[in-house]
């Protein structure tokens, strides 16, 4: 791992007492100023490329921090055959859904991005990265914030990016898709190049689900709903991210439960198995990462059903992955303050 001269800039504890008042947008785009970059490098076990530069950028945007992240993937380690370049964009500061193994959520303020925010950020990290506007670039809007929640400005998001953006492709998540959400992503696939539209699973079982992410406490878990629409739907870039946790989800009756479940839209949709990235709030929880061992297994049941999934997993933890945010690894580089407008 490489990292950029280091100095302490905020705590995992510091992070909890980080609360401003709630309520208010993001909204004004003249007020973002960059603080730091964090740069490192990775192997990993992915889909198509095995080797990683991130780049982890922190925005203070009318007081509060916000990162987004930019991702070389290369083929190998020797970074000499680039597969894609990814920007991740948060869609709000901090997140409704509270799950209990992402960092954010020891945010207890939550404020949405506005549009003019994200496109800001967009150019910002294109900009500083010398990538010109015409260049494939893939926009994953994975990072804080679920689209339950932001859906609508993730389609205005997609609309005014595709004015100015004419290569960009498209990754959309959600813990909870709902058939009217669903529905509008079908919409979005006929204008837009959607690379994948994700779902975040962790089990069948709403207690479970229910205990570790709070949010689904106020929602009805549907799961085979999501498989009803998936298997009528004309888009087949569907992807399921099987996070594995230790004793939650790991064991071979959870595997053929789950094999059951996405059977019968095996032509439509990818596995990936992703390995739980540990955070203060993930350890403070008692959530575990499994083993990759138990993800090879699940790997070989879920192709020996003609299930096509892949293992996604980084060989360090850095802090830049996942659920994670750099804040909590005092490894910020310092920069000059600028305007990033």
């Amino acid at each position: 791992m490489k990292t950029l001269s280091q100095k302490s800039f905020i705590s995992s504890v510091d992070i909890t007492n980080y609360i401003t008042d709630s309520g208010n947008k993001l909204s004004d785009a003249r007020a973002i100023n960059l603080l730091g970059v964090t740069e490192s490098s990775n192997n990993f076990s992915a889909n198509g490329w095995s080797y990683e530069d991130a780049k982890k950028y922190l925005f203070n945007i009318g007081g509060k921090l916000v990162e987004a992240g930019f991702y070389s993937h290369f083929a190998d380690d020797k970074a000499d055959r680039l597969i894609k370049q990814v920007i991740e964009l948060p869609t709000s500061f901090s997140c409704p859904m509270k799950c209990a193994y992402c960092a954010s959520s020891l945010i207890n303020d939550i404020s949405p991005l506005d549009v003019d925010v994200m496109i800001t950020i967009t150019q910002f990290i294109l900009d500083a990265n010398d990538i010109d506007n015409d260049r494939a670039v893939l926009i994953a809007l994975t990072g804080t914030g679920d689209a339950y929640y932001t859906l609508g400005m993730i389609c205005e998001y997609l609309s005014r990016a595709s004015q100015v953006y004419k290569n960009f492709s498209y990754t959309i998540s959600s813990c909870n898709w709902t058939h009217d959400m669903l529905m509008t992503v079908e919409k979005l696939q006929r204008q837009y190049r959607i690379r994948n539209v994700q779902s975040t699973f962790i089990s069948n079982n709403e207690n479970v689900v229910a205990s570790i992410i709070p949010g689904f406490r106020y929602m009805k878990l549907q799961p085979l709903a999501f498989i009803d629409i998936v298997k009528g739907s004309m888009f087949v870039n569907w992807r399921i991210n099987y996070l594995m946790m230790d004793s939650i989800n790991d064991g071979d009756d959870h595997f053929i439960e789950f094999i059951k479940m996405v059977k019968p839209i095996n032509d439509k949709v990818i596995i990936r198995i992703s390995s739980l990235n540990e955070t203060f709030a993930s350890r403070s929880n008692g959530l575990k990462p499994s083993n990759l061992q138990r993800s090879e297994v699940f790997k070989r049941m879920l192709n020996h059903e003609g299930i096509n999934a892949y293992i996604f997993h980084s060989v360090e933890n850095n802090n830049m992955s996942c659920g994670q945010l750099v804040l909590e690894k005092n490894s910020l580089t310092t920069m000059p303050c600028r305007r990033a407008l």
